[in-house]
């Protein structure tokens, strides 16, 4: 129950949500950690509905949860009411390994309705999961990779440092904004390979159906099956004319 701070709570108490988990709170320095085999259903917290590494806008900017495997779970109906429905990787979760998942009926009310990785983390690798019928109220129906915001707006996001997404089933997500299946936004100039996924019947609001890309400059896509994705031009930012629907960069 994120927020729980009413008129008669003390006000030197901060705000609650940022400390709050879901289903799985990997909270820092969890070198190695391996969460497996289990059914994470019907979980909710802020950022990060089922499983949560770090919280995002630390100084400095890690968690140091390096090498951590999310592998053979069961993800399914969960919520987040920041950057994340399903699964959350924030800054310092390098060398991550997603894994031989179903990840489904997740929702985010921001980015990442089944998986975010928002913030600096090197070497992550998504591969062979099942990720389907996510949604987010704003970008990354199914997967979003995401650079944080830096605190000087007149500085550039240092990115999401490289990722691999390959032999997943990408289908049915939502995103009320731009990347229906696949979100990269502020990601930054680094090596990012898209490969051998199916990327199917997603939507978007916006731009990307299947794919949306920003700020992203050297993604090499190949080997994927790219269809049925559709744009509906209705999101609070579309003019109300047609956008790509497949990949949109």
């Amino acid at each position: 129950f994120p927020n729980q701070i009413g008129p008669n709570t003390d006000p030197s108490v901060h705000e609650l949500s940022g400390v709050q988990g879901g289903g799985i709170y990997v909270n820092g320095y969890a070198r190695y950690l391996q969460i497996t085999n289990n059914i994470l259903q019907s979980n909710g917290g802020s950022y990060g509905g089922a499983i949560r590494l770090g919280t995002p806008h630390l100084t400095p900017a890690s968690n140091f949860n390096e090498y951590v495997r999310i592998f053979n779970n069961r993800i399914v109906a969960n919520g987040g009411t920041n950057l994340a429905g399903g699964v959350a990787l924030f800054a310092g979760s390098d060398n991550y390994e997603i894994a031989n998942n179903d990840v489904c009926g997740n929702f985010s009310a921001e980015y990442g309705g089944g998986i975010s990785h928002y913030g600096y983390s090197p070497n992550g690798s998504i591969h062979d999961n099942r990720i389907w019928f996510n949604r987010s109220y704003d970008e990354g129906g199914g997967i979003m990779i995401a650079g944080e915001l830096p605190a000087d707006p007149g500085l550039l996001s240092p990115g999401a440092r490289p990722v691999n997404i390959y032999n997943n089933l990408t289908q049915a997500n939502l995103a009320n904004d731009d990347g229906g299946g696949l979100r990269f936004l502020m990601a930054g100039n680094f090596i990012y390979n898209v490969f051998n996924n199916m990327i199917v019947n997603n939507v978007s609001t916006h731009e990307g159906g299947g794919i949306g890309i920003l700020d992203t400059p050297d993604i090499r896509i190949f080997n994927n099956t790219i269809m049925k994705n559709i744009t509906t031009a209705t999101a609070m930012t579309s003019n109300g004319q047609a956008a790509p629907a497949g990949l949109s960069t």
